[in-house]
């Protein structure tokens, strides 16, 4: 009796382990899936960034032409005109 009871109490706590873990995957796909709003977002996001990378070395190249001395030219396209 001793035995089978052990079996069962093992067989349960199997279950209830690979329950657990059904859950925890379940939930990790649930996160991962991501809609085409959030990609349209993320790629706003990414010009945005880029732009303001750009604006600031073309920011930092003048202050280093007007620290030595040279005249300020801006490179072609590189304000948006």
């Amino acid at each position: 009796m001793a035995r089978i009871k052990a079996v069962l109490n093992e067989r349960r706590l199997a279950y209830e382990g690979a329950m657990k873990l059904a859950e925890r995957q379940m939930a990790a796909a649930a996160e991962a899936v991501v809609d085409e709003a959030d990609v349209k977002v993320m790629d706003f996001q990414a010009a945005q960034e880029q732009e303001e990378r750009q604006k600031a070395r073309i920011y930092r190249a003048q202050r280093r032409n007007l620290a030595n001395g040279r005249e300020i030219t801006h490179p072609p396209n590189a304000l948006g005109s």
